[in-house]
């Protein structure tokens, strides 16, 4: 195969053939004036721009109660349901769901040991390469094993299955598993998997969780004391987490698909 950067310049000449696209790399971009401007870069900053535009995701009520600049409107408040404010106090609060899920886009984005269950074929970790060791992967410090990255919360619940690996099929469950990990992961429901089926890979999902000694060491890295929350919280939690954290206009993505392109190229439905 061909190495990445040698393929750049060429869908770069690509676009410099097409006198639409030039067109509009010229309207966007005030240093580039002709088609040899236009290099693999400004492809990649032209399509950054329109995924930071398009889906921020940040038209949520939490968004609008707490402003741009960090104070409270109280007109916002007033129009946010008992339940969603009661949410938010404990993701906030008691729950401690802040801790790692700060920020405007709820992530401190720095990588944690949360004892999820590990479903899937494996990374090429371990004895057998069955096992995801997450960050070690990249950092080679054995400290790092089984710590994963802090996902945004922006539409969590449009973005299941959750759990870095998909292990679990509802937000309530993953909610629960950040609860009592060491409980969730000894009493995990395999069947709520969704995983693709293939006949070489479908007896390997699950055999590191069905391990006793790798379930045991994904439990001892653990980072998350249990919380104890009634059920009422929970779905106080929930709802913050489904209603005070979505924007509507990012659930269904369909209008951001434009009815044609200057390739020419066929648009899937």
């Amino acid at each position: 195969m061909r190495p990445l950067r040698a393929i750049w310049p060429q869908l770069a000449a690509r676009l410099q053939a097409n006198a639409d696209y030039v067109d509009l790399f010229i309207g966007a971009f005030s240093h580039i004036e002709t088609a040899a401007d236009i290099t693999f870069v400004d492809v990649a900053n032209a399509i950054s721009a329109f995924e930071a535009a398009a889906w921020r995701c940040t038209d949520t009520p939490f968004d609008r109660a707490v402003g741009s600049d960090g104070t409270l409107s109280a007109d916002v408040l007033d129009s946010i349901s008992p339940k969603v404010l009661r949410g938010a106090e404990l993701f906030y609060g008691e729950a401690g769901c802040a801790g790692c899920h700060s920020g405007p886009f709820q992530t401190n984005l720095e990588f944690y040991a949360i004892a999820m269950p590990q479903i899937g074929p494996g990374k090429g970790d371990g004895s057998d390469g069955h096992d995801d060791f997450g960050r070690e992967r990249v950092s080679g410090d054995e400290s790092d094993r089984y710590k994963f990255r802090t996902p945004s919360l922006r539409q969590v619940a449009q973005t299941g299955p959750w759990g870095h690996d998909g292990a679990y099929d509802t937000l309530q469950a993953v909610v629960r598993h950040h609860l009592d990990p060491l409980t969730s992961l000894e009493n995990y429901d395999t069947s709520q998997a969704r995983l693709p089926s293939r006949s070489d890979l479908d007896a390997k999902d699950f055999v590191v969780h069905s391990d006793a000694e790798r379930r045991g060491a994904i439990a001892a890295a653990n980072q998350l004391s249990p919380v104890d929350l009634t059920e009422e919280k929970i779905g106080d939690l929930i709802e913050f987490l489904t209603v005070g954290l979505t924007d509507s206009s990012c659930v269904d993505l369909r209008a951001d698909v434009p009815a044609s392109v200057p390739s020419g190229l066929p648009l899937a439905d």
